[in-house]
């Protein structure tokens, strides 16, 4: 973009360019236009420094300065309005128009009689034939009675008469090839009604936007308090219109408004219909009823003021924002052009049902305000007014295209089922895991058009289900699959699948050992630890045993059985995620309270089950090896940036000695019961000597919470963790 820098008489002196090294640079620009107002702003930056010496062209830039570029085939000519400068840079704010409309006074005006425009114009002086002309004059053979009873700036009366005449307007402006100023032309148009007169700009049938394509966003906003549809009328020193009437169709030919002879009250039947009074609709009168004294001397003027309020306040409010892609301001569009300030386009939205079950928002609506940035594209704008809402014309074509976009933008969710579970014992035993997708909150499962499973990072079926044998998995083994659909993948997930082994049977005669948790007894049990997840205290909620995304319960419990139940209740839960904490009032009356930012679970093996281990966690529970122990780490990081760590251990069961309850030996020690409690405390470090409950208790903010493990032995023993 080339922008030319004009000194207070016009003349060019000068350029800003980001594409010349020869030129100053301009940065944090914005041209803002305006269609209520017919105007534009112009805002940019322009450093003074470069290679640390102010440059010459810093004596150009000043607040006499003007600024003119050409966009989309037209001029603009900016005055500098505001000029801020430090020691680094020169803020401009310019804008269009010249200096005498925005600051000379206009008088008042007395007058009785209708006019033209042209007369207010030239009684109030409000342009200056020599440099600006009127020329499209939609409005030349309408007339008005204004009068003004107050002074006021060119500009502001300008907008003020044009307004009266039901017009709006536009100036174009004309440089000359040296760059002074050889024209503004002032057009006028009709007001655009929403139907057949358009006003500024062009109606753009050639147009439509789309949500997901280049609309991000519409938004609706419904207000029906202020609704009445029967209004009584009365004229200036009463005059009433009792004796008359007069009717009105809509578009399908129904009577939308009318007032009969011998009644009082102007009406909207289609409207009481839809939103009927309901106090007064036991006495089958479903109207709501408003009273209105007006200063009209005639009935027909009273019934136009009627029916312009019935229109109004009939039906409700409905306002609309629409949320457009910062690309739409400048690319071609339609049939090829961009959009221009006052352009009528239809915009359609797909995710919007009306309350009579059609599907899909479709809107007519004007180009109201246009930002755009020359140096910074993505911040560019458009807004939209005027909104209608239209019946749907759209093609069963770009019907289908929408439902396309909207597809395109919804996820599909991955699921694997097992027919047995995920642990095998012994390496012995089969499992069927089935691969499926469900499009966004669909509950019907879509087949995709291919699958594709995976041991371990590598490749070994291209089928929806696969059967797994424990003879392939030694102590655990890692599937995957992948689901593609029209050649894209749209979902994935993995599985890990543990085998464990029993221990040996102990041999006749030797003696078994006493202590520590899960050491083998008689028989050579191994104890298991069992963990799952869900969604509340009671495990009855978003149940999983193998993956802890979203869950706020863990729980726990040890068995001989190697595979983890899917009974909640055999588990003891605790809260692993807890609410956001209350916020405080600006730290006087107390802390803010600590909420829990997530959950993180690793595991590590260690040969002692007491002191934890300092290295080799991992986010995967490693290959388990007898005779030691499997720790689990839970870490809460809460939403102060503090953090708290929490231990279980299980220990992993050697083979058993051989023994048959021999005279010369006592049998090995098992586990009996093993009982799980919880306790709060003000300490991290010393252990609690009283409040332990089988439930997970309320903990303060800032407290602490333990788990307490106790392992009851067939000798009778018991040990604590």
């Amino acid at each position: 973009m080339l922008i030319s820098i004009h000194d207070h008489t016009l003349k060019r002196v000068g350029f800003l360019s980001n594409d010349d090294s020869e030129t100053p640079d301009f940065k944090d620009d914005n041209f803002h236009r305006y269609l209520a107002q017919g105007t534009s702003t112009f805002d940019f930056t322009v450093n003074k420094i470069k290679n640390g010496v102010v440059q010459d062209y810093v004596q150009l830039l000043n607040e006499r300065a003007y600024f003119s570029f050409q966009y989309e085939g037209e001029d603009f000519l900016f005055d500098s309005v505001i000029v801020e400068e430090d020691d680094d840079k020169i803020t401009f704010n310019c804008l269009t128009l010249n200096l005498e409309m925005r600051n000379e006074e206009v008088k008042a005006l007395k007058n009785t009689a209708s006019h033209n425009i042209k007369w207010y114009f030239d009684q109030l002086g409000l342009i200056n034939f020599a440099k600006i002309s009127l020329g499209i004059n939609q409005i030349e053979n309408y007339t008005r009675t204004i009068n003004y009873d107050s002074e006021d700036t060119k500009l502001a009366r300008l907008i003020s008469v044009i307004q009266n005449f039901d017009a709006e307007f536009e100036f174009v402006t004309k440089l000359k090839r040296d760059g002074t100023l050889d024209n503004i032309t002032l057009n006028i148009y009709k007001k655009n009604d929403g139907g057949d007169i358009q006003g500024v700009g062009q109606n753009r049938n050639d147009v439509l936007l789309s949500f997901g394509e280049n609309v991000t966003g519409v938004n609706r906003k419904v207000e029906k308090s202020q609704i009445f549809n029967s209004l009584y009328v009365t004229g200036k020193d009463g005059l009433s219109w009792k004796n008359s009437s007069w009717s009105v169709t809509n578009s399908e030919g129904q009577e939308e408004f009318y007032k009969r002879a011998g009644e009082s009250y102007a009406k909207a039947p289609l409207s009481a219909q839809m939103f009927p009074s309901q106090l007064q609709s036991s006495s089958g009168d479903i109207f709501t009823n408003k009273n209105e004294s007006t200063e009209y001397t005639t009935v027909n003027a009273m019934w136009g003021y009627a029916l312009s309020q019935l229109k109004q306040y009939a039906y409700p409010l409905v306002t609309y924002e629409v949320t457009a892609t910062s690309n739409l301001t400048v690319s071609s569009t339609g049939d090829g052009i961009p959009l221009h300030i006052g352009d009528t386009v239809r915009i359609q939205d797909k995710n919007f049902i009306d309350s009579d079950g059609n599907v899909g928002l479709f809107l007519s609506a004007r180009v109201s305000e246009l930002e755009i940035s020359f140096t910074n594209p993505t911040s560019n704008k458009i807004t939209f007014s005027n909104y209608i809402k239209l019946k749907s014309e759209v093609s069963d074509d770009l019907t289908a295209r929408m439902q396309e976009i909207i597809n395109a933008n919804t996820p599909y969710r991955p699921d694997i089922t097992s027919t047995n579970g995920l642990q095998f014992k012994n390496g012995t035993g089969t499992t069927t895991l089935g691969a499926h997708i469900y499009f966004g909150s669909d509950d019907k499962e879509t087949i995709a058009d291919n699958y594709e499973w995976s041991k371990d990072g590598t490749v070994i079926a291209p089928t929806q289900t696969i059967t797994v044998d424990a003879s392939g998995v030694v102590d655990k083994a890692v599937y995957s699959f992948k689901a593609t659909v029209g050649g894209k993948v749209v979902g994935s997930q993995s599985v890990t699948i543990t085998n464990v082994n029993d221990g040996k049977q102990g041999l006749k005669g030797d003696p078994g050992s006493t202590g520590i948790p899960g050491q083998p007894g008689a028989d050579g049990k191994t104890s298991y630890l069992h963990i799952a997840y869900a969604t509340n205290s009671t495990g009855t909620a978003g149940f999983d045993v193998s993956n802890a995304t979203g869950k706020t319960y863990i729980g726990q419990y040890t068995d001989f059985t190697s595979a983890d139940s899917t009974d909640p209740s055999k588990y003891t839960w605790s809260l692993i995620k807890g609410d956001k904490g209350d916020t405080g009032n600006d730290g006087r009356a107390g802390k803010d309270g600590v909420g829990i930012n997530s959950t993180t679970i690793t595991y590590a093996i260690s040969s002692s089950g007491t002191v934890t281990p300092t290295t080799g966690w991992t986010s995967q529970v490693p290959t388990l090896v007898k005779g030691q122990y499997l720790w689990t780490k839970t870490v809460w990081n809460y939403s102060d940036t503090t953090s708290e760590t929490g231990y279980t251990v299980a220990y992993i069961a050697k083979d058993g000695n051989n023994g048959n309850d021999g005279i010369a030996g006592k049998d090995g020690t098992g586990i009996k019961t093993t009982t799980i409690t919880y306790a709060g405390s003000t300490s991290g470090t010393t252990a609690p000597t009283s409040g332990w409950t089988s439930t997970v208790p309320t903990v303060a903010a800032g407290s602490y919470l333990w788990t307490k493990t106790v392992w009851a032995y067939t000798d009778n023993t018991s040990e604590t963790g």
